[in-house]
């Protein structure tokens, strides 16, 4: 009976969050519009770099900086913005195979104030609580810590049980209070781990190659990154990050053209002009609205749809014909190409923005900002966490428990998507993060049009954990100031890296159960118990040995899943180097490497690499390097002179057949395979 009436409530809510929706018309026209193309808003390029702090124990702290550049000519102000820090763990020695990232600080991401902490756990609060001001003279908040990622899936199931069995029985103020709290410092890690990311990205794509992080560091970088707010997320090997990292760039272009046409294809067909926003990269992940002031004028009142658009028809709105609000002035020509003021024979006209949305979400575009309505795109994102809130904390239904409420909520999914109505909280956090990315680029949005969208984004947020964008910069300074005082401090990040390299040594000996065992005790202390190896002369070196052993082999399985011919994609030179230091070095290199060895030997044609691959396979001595032996003699790509040396490696009997056909080919001159 509970669920039936839960359900019930829930659909009453799902209603009325439905009719509050401005210019929810399904009716749809069919009126062609052309396309108008966005110029290109750099006059020059903003600036990344990366300034990299040495750390006394063998280690640096990278650091990604940013820096927009004045509109005028004169010398370049300093509002470089430090974004995101990692620590690599080098050894002491310039062997870039021992490397390993370690930390992750994402400098604009802090520890709330007390008022933002009280404002966070109050239910059913959509608003910001002010911005912090200085923070501690400590090191800024760990994000990540990449040399144990495990962690955080304990402490999520670890957090999961005790609110569901110590602290929801206390009562409903105080289930609600600290649910609430728990999902605004998600979403508010959410929106700056989206900024980072995209920050990164943009590096990556500017940099030609010169960047400081290698590919590897960078796919694993950004996969730990995108896994980071992933339940099972710090439990992916290390073998399949390079695959999220790229899964997940294929995935954002895919979903970012899909909502690009959809609202260029909407825009038009409704007379207004689709205005997209580019990133440095010239990547999209915004577009603006426009409608043009003359079309109002000579347009009488016409049918209009919002799918899509999700804003109130603007033919017949008369405060749009009075608009005094922010402008721009375009200029077209004969043929309703926008072109640039100097162009013969330009024809001016004045634009009004009408809204601007985010491109990321899965299903439709995100209305971010409505000029008119400001509290339409709020509306919208206090109505999806308002009906999550409710159904969770009130009411205490879950997807999983409740086939009423799971029925209702499904197809309540299912309409709003077909009809491109946007609820996604989730998505609409990632978006606003990115939205104030680019506004630390000055020469990217014309000034007047930044400074109402700067005032307008901050009105639309409703985390109370959330700063504006001028703290977030001033805040990103000082913690990078405190962490390079931390940097350089013997008894700082140089301790921090010796407990993390003997917790990495620790685990090179622990069995499954005891891995466990260790975790769990560290959930429980409260992360007061970390297991870790005694420190000896002994340990840096076998550290660098399965680090080295560890990089090659992943290397080597990269190579094989790139192309089926290693020679099409790979240095061979550098592949040949990894199996010679694999073969060195065979007692200690992972048991998976006599795989990877003996299909390295069947997807290349260079003979010195086959022979090295089985030369490594014959000096492991197990039985999985003597079973991939097998396999190689057994497979049918396997010509017969290979086979007779396989044969050789496994001391199989004396095959006439096999010893006079590959006689014949070797006279005959025949490539190997």
């Amino acid at each position: 009976m509970w669920a039936s009436r839960g359900c019930s409530l829930f659909v009453s809510i799902v209603l009325l969050a439905l009719l509050a929706l401005p210019g929810a018309s399904f009716a749809q026209e069919k009126d062609a519009r052309q396309t108008f193309s966005s110029e290109k808003r750099f006059s020059k390029e903003p600036k990344f770099r990366i300034e990299s702090i040495e750390v006394p124990n063998g280690g640096e702290v990278l650091t990604l900086f940013v820096s927009g550049l004045q509109e005028s000519s004169g010398p370049e102000a300093s509002s470089e913005i430090p974004l995101v820090s990692v620590l690599r763990d080098t050894l002491g020695d310039d062997d870039p195979s021992n490397d390993k990232l370690k930390d992750v600080w994402v400098l604009t991401y802090t520890r709330p104030n007390t008022l933002q902490g009280i404002a966070a756990a109050i239910p059913f609060l959509y608003a910001r609580a002010g911005n912090k001001g200085g923070v501690s003279s400590g090191p800024p908040p760990t994000f990540i810590n990449l040399s144990n990622t495990e962690r955080p899936v304990w402490n999520r199931f670890f957090w999961l049980v005790l609110q569901s069995a110590a602290i929801d029985p206390y009562g409903l103020a105080v289930k609600a209070s600290t649910r609430s709290l728990r999902q605004n410092i998600s979403n508010y890690r959410e929106g700056q781990l989206s900024r980072a990311l995209t920050a990164l990205s943009v590096y990556k794509n500017l940099a030609g190659g010169e960047e400081e992080l290698t590919d590897r560091e960078f796919d694993e970088l950004r996969a730990r990154m995108l896994l980071d707010n992933k339940m099972f997320g710090g439990l992916v090997d290390e073998s399949r990050l390079k695959k999220v990292a790229t899964d997940s760039t294929i995935k954002q272009m895919d979903t970012r053209g899909h909502n690009w046409e959809l609202l260029r294809q909407r825009a038009e067909h409704e007379g207004l002009y689709f205005d997209p926003l580019e990133l440095p990269d010239r990547s999209a992940t915004h577009a603006l609205v426009w409608v043009s002031r003359s079309d109002l004028a000579n347009t009488p009142p016409k049918r209009y749809s919002s799918r899509f658009l999700n804003i109130s028809n603007p033919w017949n709105d008369d405060n749009l014909k009075r608009w005094n609000g922010y402008t721009q002035i375009w200029y077209f020509d004969s043929e309703k190409r926008r072109v640039t003021a100097d162009t013969p024979g330009a024809t001016p006209r004045t634009m009004i923005p009408l809204a601007l949305y985010g491109l990321d979400d899965t299903k439709v575009p995100l209305i971010l900002i409505d000029f008119r309505k400001s509290l339409n795109a709020k509306g919208r994102e206090v109505s999806g966490r308002l009906i999550n809130d409710v159904t969770r904390n009130i009411l205490s239904l879950s997807p999983f428990g409740d086939l009423p409420y799971f029925a209702g909520r499904s197809a309540f999914n299912f309409v709003i998507g077909r009809r491109g109505i946007d609820f996604s909280q989730s998505s609409r956090v990632k978006s606003y993060a990115q939205l104030k990315f680019m506004l630390a680029f000055e020469n990217f949005i014309e000034p007047g049009l930044k400074s109402e969208i700067a005032s307008r984004i901050e009105r639309v947020s409703s985390n109370p954990l959330q700063n504006d964008f001028e703290s977030e910069a001033r805040i990103a300074r000082e913690q990078f100031s405190a962490l390079v005082t931390y940097a350089r401090d013997p008894k700082g990040l140089a301790a921090r890296l010796d407990r993390e390299r003997r917790e990495e040594i620790a685990k090179l000996n622990e069995s499954g159960k005891s891995h466990v065992f260790y975790q769990i005790a560290n959930v429980v202390s409260f992360g007061s118990y970390t297991h870790r190896a005694k420190p000896s002369p002994e340990t840096i070196g076998s550290l660098s040995l399965a680090r080295s052993t560890n990089y090659y082999s992943r290397f080597l399985e990269d190579t094989l899943k790139a192309s089926p011919r290693v020679e099409v994609t790979a240095d061979i030179t550098k592949v040949k180097e990894a199996v010679t230091y694999l073969l060195q070095h065979a007692e200690a290199a992972d048991p998976r490497i006599a795989r990877t060895t003996s299909q390295l030997f069947l997807q290349t044609d260079d003979r010195e690499l086959k022979q090295l691959c089985l030369d490594g396979l014959s000096k492991m001595s197990s039985k999985n390097s003597e079973a991939e032996l097998q396999r190689i003699y057994k497979d049918k790509g396997t010509n017969d002179e290979w086979k007779m040396v396989v044969s050789a490696y496994l001391r199989l009997p004396d095959n006439p057949d096999l010893r006079e056909s590959s006689m014949l080919k070797s006279l005959s001159n025949v490539p190997g395979q």
